[in-house]
């Protein structure tokens, strides 16, 4: 079985550019049997579906999770129609959508096998560990990161469990420690364990802990040679972490980004073609 894994594909931010779905489909994946989006499919969901159905007869099976970017009601600049003012009505809306295509699966605190493969993922959602890292005050410091929050893109374009950042943050943990408990051969996130580390240029900015989360304790109960494909950030990155007990784990992140950015996935689109 071939897999290719991406993220980050923000189709809508193509099509505004006038690039025809075709021709985005055509250069941004590769043919494969399967394939893994790590969220951020687009903003638009009339958009978001019209993808999954250009693109469903390409691959034999397609899993997909949400990122921060289908989660949005309020970007207008990328709803060409948008009936949506809360959250959950648009996701309920767009797992509808791809279940009629019979061939995707929207991954939401889920696992499936497919071919002997176990697949598994959900959103995920940032914890403020990497804030708290690079700014260890011993008090006040959740009352300043919520008020980033509240300037932060997905406070301002969600309505989501109330945009409360720790009831959205427990509902995700409780689902990825669900993924995690039925040992998936591929795990997807959206958002990025630490684990994953943090790029040099990205170390000392109090923001970057809006794409992350400690996934620490999940490291224990992975099992070998089992990929974790992330998205979010939009810089291409693979490693091989090797445990203290000879178990490794394979870390991807594929995004394509938005078209005036060099996320490194043209150059290396290849590497993330893999044979099962």
């Amino acid at each position: 079985m071939t897999i290719y894994m991406t993220s980050d594909l923000h189709v809508d931010h193509y099509i505004n550019h006038r690039v025809s779905l075709e021709n985005y489909i055509n250069n941004a994946l590769k043919p494969a049997d399967v394939l893994c989006v790590a969220g951020d499919t687009c903003d638009d969901p009339h958009l978001f579906v019209e993808f999954y159905k250009a693109v469903s007869s390409r691959y034999k099976k397609i899993f997909v999770i949400f990122g921060n970017h289908d989660l949005t009601v309020h970007n207008e600049s990328y709803f060409r129609n948008n009936p949506f003012t809360e959250t959950q009505a648009k996701l309920d809306f767009l797992k509808a959508e791809a279940s009629k295509l019979g061939n995707v699966s929207i991954l939401d605190g889920t696992v499936e096998e497919f071919e002997g493969v176990k697949f598994g993922g959900t959103m995920a959602f940032n914890d403020f560990s990497w804030a708290y890292e690079i700014d260890p005050e011993p008090d006040g410091n959740m009352a300043k990161f919520l008020c980033y929050w509240r300037d932060w893109f997905d406070y301002r374009h969600w309505e989501y469990m109330g945009n409360v950042h720790k009831d959205i943050l427990a509902s995700q943990m409780k689902k990825l420690d669900y993924v995690v408990s039925q040992k998936p051969d591929i795990i997807m996130t959206h958002y990025i364990p630490t684990f994953f580390g943090v790029e040099y240029i990205y170390k000392d900015d109090l923001f970057t802990t809006f794409f992350y989360f400690d996934g620490q304790k999940y490291l224990k109960q992975l099992k070998d040679n089992c990929i974790w494909l992330a998205g979010h950030t939009h810089s291409v990155r693979t490693n091989d972490l090797a445990q203290n007990d000879g178990r490794i784990i394979h870390l991807k992140l594929n995004p394509v980004g938005y078209p005036d950015e060099d996320s490194g996935n043209a150059e290396r689109i290849d590497e993330f073609l893999l044979e099962i």
